[in-house]
């Protein structure tokens, strides 16, 4: 039931944006990112959640045309890709009108990623060395760009101190002190 609602949501979702109504769009892409970081860890194991949205039995139906799914404006890929549907759908109309939720936003998508990670244990291991440390410095640079330059360093500072083995250690320290110079 609860991958049939996320698709619903998203499916839904994409309608909005079909529409014209990006606000009430921004909402369903929200509330499907809520419901996926509280979902079991065997969530992406299920069909729906694999499934590209211009694949689904109801786009087919309907006839929705190819050029709405072009990737990069919108994610048409499988809810799964979390990453890339937040990207594409919630983060710039975060950074732009409620940058105080923007925190809020990162760490239900970070944690709904890590639930999907999570059906696989080589994905759970490489998310923790590797994309949990990557998702937060984009977090930084999201609050950066929308402006938050300390929430943006302290995260960085996050990264630091918690992923001392991530390969991408040496950058994110260049980048907090380049950030840190620039004020």
């Amino acid at each position: 039931p609860l991958a049939t609602q996320l698709a619903a949501l998203n499916l839904q979702g994409q309608i909005y944006l079909i529409l014209g109504h990006d606000e009430k769009a921004v909402i369903c892409f929200k509330d499907l990112i809520g419901l996926l970081a509280q979902a079991p860890n065997d969530i992406a194991s299920f069909h729906l959640m694999q499934e590209s949205l211009a694949d689904t039995l109801l786009v087919k139906f309907y006839g929705i045309e190819a050029d709405y799914w072009k990737e990069g404006v919108r994610h048409a890929g499988p809810i799964s890709q979390v990453e890339a549907l937040f990207n594409t759908q919630v983060v710039e109309s975060e950074e732009k009108h409620h940058p105080k939720e923007l925190s809020r936003q990162w760490d239900l998508m970070i944690t709904a990623t890590a639930r999907v990670a999570s059906f696989n244990d080589e994905k759970v291991r490489q998310f923790n060395i590797t994309e949990h440390p990557r998702l937060l410095v984009a977090k930084a640079e999201s609050f950066h760009k929308a402006g938050l330059k300390h929430e943006a360093k302290e995260v960085l500072k996050q990264v630091l101190t918690q992923f001392p083995e991530s390969p991408k250690f040496d950058a994110v320290a260049e980048k907090l002190i380049q950030w840190s110079n620039a004020e």
